[in-house]
């Protein structure tokens, strides 16, 4: 029987060094998916109607030896795989195709210019404590950049596609009659909250621009005489006449002051027996996972103030906007919910 040799143990394991040149050459994959998204590439390798790279080239309009290249690097990623003279889409590349569960908006959010620029400037943005993305800090970049804005808002969907079931599954709204989603983009929440539960109905309230494609969403889900979509600025004013209220992934995006704002607006509107709901992606004090901490870091670059918060800090916030936390409901996903009652009413 061989014996155990720690030095053929001690050999599989990367050395630092080797770790790090793995680490760092991973940049490669998210700028080889942008450079593939950019020439829509995918759903042509997806049909598997092209005759191999030369005709592929030729439908796109590239270079054949250049685009042989990325076809073999995004081979090597797992996003396609080789099958004689073409290639087609791996389930992990095809999760960037159109469709209900598709990533893509998520990834045509992270990848864009106006997201990977301001990372490249980080050590600026550390340096100054300001964003690297220029923006008004009266108004933030989401009224500032709307294109930029509806980026997001794609991503968010995507967001709220994946969490939906565990929000659903952790939270009961049953005893909530109407819902106003505050910021709620073009309706995913709420749409599927209310398909859970039919008796209930939802106003969907968020930006003008944003409410134009809300309505296309919503009228898609046979939901009909059950929702309303109200375009306002949460920064000014709230609706009222809710029993819930839902404030999902809004926070991070804005300083301080700014969730302050949000929450006393959302108070002002409240009834002494509504409840609102914030849904977060709450750390710890001290560690947090490494998704967490790209998060983070996106928004210190890309929003004036934006950033993860622990459970203790959005209970200050709420405090101040005259609300009291009741309770941390944690979800299977990274966002947990924290409800919360109104408190003394701001001044």
């Amino acid at each position: 029987m061989d014996k155990h040799n720690p030095d053929d143990e001690r050999a599989a394991i990367p050395s630092p060094e080797a770790a790090m040149m793995k680490a760092l050459g991973s940049m490669i994959f998210p700028l080889a998916v942008k450079a593939a998204l950019a020439l829509e590439m995918l759903p042509i390798l997806e049909e598997g109607k092209h005759a191999g790279t030369p005709a592929l080239a030729t439908r796109l309009g590239v270079d054949a030896g250049a685009l042989g290249r990325l076809l073999t690097s995004l081979a090597a990623l797992g996003v396609l795989r080789r099958e004689g003279e073409r290639y087609r889409v791996t389930p992990f590349g095809a999760t960037l195709l159109p469709g209900p569960r598709s990533m893509l908006p998520l990834a045509r959010y992270l990848l864009d210019d106006s997201v990977l620029l301001p990372l490249a400037k980080l050590s600026t943005c550390v340096q100054s404590g300001q964003p690297t993305l220029p923006q008004n800090p009266r108004t933030g970049w989401y009224n500032q950049y709307p294109e930029r804005a509806r980026l997001m808002d794609g991503a968010m969907a995507v967001y709220s596609g994946l969490g939906l079931p565990a929000l659903l599954e952790a939270y009961d709204f049953s005893s909530y009659a109407t819902l106003i989603d505050v910021g709620g983009g073009i309706g995913h929440v709420l749409a599927g909250i209310l398909a859970r539960y039919p008796n209930a109905s939802g106003t969907l309230y968020d930006m003008q621009a944003t409410t134009e494609r809300a309505v296309r969403y919503l009228a898609e889900h046979g939901l009909q005489g059950r929702y309303a979509v109200a375009a306002g600025d949460m920064l000014k004013t709230v609706p009222a006449g809710a029993g819930l209220y839902i404030l999902s992934k809004v926070l991070n995006n804005w300083d301080d002051e700014h969730c302050v704002r949000i929450l006393r607006n959302i108070r002002v509107a409240m009834e002494e027996d509504a409840r609102l709901i914030v849904i977060e992606g709450v750390i710890a004090d001290a560690d947090y996972a490494a998704e967490d901490a790209f998060r983070d870091l996106l928004l210190l670059a890309c929003s004036h103030g934006g950033r993860l918060r622990t459970v203790e800090e959005l209970r200050g916030l709420g405090g101040e906007a005259g609300l009291t936390m009741l309770r941390v409901i944690p979800t299977s996903t990274a966002f947990s919910v924290l409800e919360f009652k109104p408190g003394t009413r701001p001044r």
